[in-house]
């Protein structure tokens, strides 16, 4: 499937990561950076949970496509990713798709994930494609303060406007190992969630401070 544009974006200023895309030479290919690397939440589970998300929404900033089809820099398309939930797409006349993941395990062999209705824990970020129409709304970077991944977070909310998804039962992803980003050797379990000062010391040193001024309707 050729009719594509692919845009690329670093979490902060790159040059190497911009000249190798720049090389390509390939008009459909767009290199993209945020201005300087953002304020992260320390604790490693939060820190996984949003990692990543600004540059996926200046990624979006810049799409001019009719479909969105994110994909993590430790993950691939299977050949047919874009063919095949595109076609679903409009064959249901779905706002999302979403397919299989073959996902990495740390010891055995991979397992496959994913299936129908759309679940927490049933769907890989790169195994989903959606209508632009769905564009404006962001992946929220402040999410890990609800102890939500920042994917899951934006299907959810997807799902909760009423919005259309339909299921492929095919592998469309190969998912890299879960949490490499926080550990060298990431097990089947999550770190333990943030207590509540450690919670509050990264919403004061990031830039999710401002929650701290919001005041409770009664």
């Amino acid at each position: 499937y050729r009719n594509v544009e692919v845009l690329v974006c670093s979490d902060g200023p790159d040059p190497v990561a911009r000249a190798a895309v720049n090389a390509i030479g390939d008009p459909r290919v767009r290199y993209l950076e945020l201005p300087e690397r953002p304020a992260y939440p320390a604790h490693r589970l939060s820190f996984w949970q949003t990692t990543g998300l600004r540059p996926a929404n200046h990624a979006l900033d810049h799409a001019r496509g009719a479909f969105i089809a994110p994909l993590d820099h430790d993950d691939a398309f299977t050949a047919d990713h874009v063919e095949t939930l595109l076609a679903a797409a409009r064959r249901e006349r779905a706002d999302l798709v979403h397919g299989r993941a073959l996902c990495e395990q740390p010891a055995g062999p991979p397992v496959v994930v994913g299936s129908a209705p759309l679940a927490r824990g049933q769907v890989a970020h790169g195994a989903v494609v959606y209508s632009s129409r769905l564009a404006h709304l962001r992946y929220d970077p402040h999410c890990w303060v609800i102890n939500e991944p920042g994917d899951w977070n934006l299907w959810r909310r997807i799902r909760d406007t009423g919005a259309h998804t339909a299921f492929v039962p095919d592998v469309v992803l190969a998912h890299g190992r879960e949490r490499t980003s926080i550990e060298a050797d990431p097990g089947p379990r999550l770190p333990a969630r943030p207590t509540d000062e450690e919670l509050l010391a990264d919403v004061r040193a990031t830039d999710a401070r401002w929650l701290l001024d919001v005041q409770p309707l009664h």
